[in-house]
């Protein structure tokens, strides 16, 4: 997570990647853009790496929670968020995102195609 935001705090990366979300998120031909790099990039890496069930599921879950998170700092500039010490927010959020990769996750049938 550190890197994470990491990343983001960097002055040049900030807008390049907040410039990236916007468009992602306004644009249909760059949405379908980003959500293909984001399944195939990063999705399929980290469901590869969980060793859990329901790895997929546990993949989108930490991205929501992640670029949710991004998109209030970052983006929207959101207080307490926006302003917040990096290490309050991993603190913050690293036990949801273990939770999501290592904890139980009950999902209803309506919501895992493969059950």
């Amino acid at each position: 997570m550190r890197q994470f935001f990491g990343m983001w705090d960097h002055g040049d990366r900030r807008q390049t990647i907040t410039g990236l979300l916007s468009v992602a998120t306004s644009s249909g031909d760059s949405s379908a853009m980003f959500r293909q790099f984001l399944s195939e990039a990063v999705l399929r890496r980290l469901a590869a790496a969980c060793d859990a069930d329901d790895p997929e599921l546990r993949a989108t879950l930490v991205a929501a929670q992640m670029l949710g998170a991004a998109m209030l700092r970052y983006a929207l500039l959101i207080e307490p968020i926006a302003s917040a010490d990096v290490e309050d927010l991993v603190a913050l959020l690293a036990p949801t995102i273990q939770g999501y990769l290592t904890g139980e996750v009950t999902v209803a049938a309506n919501l895992d195609p493969g059950r």
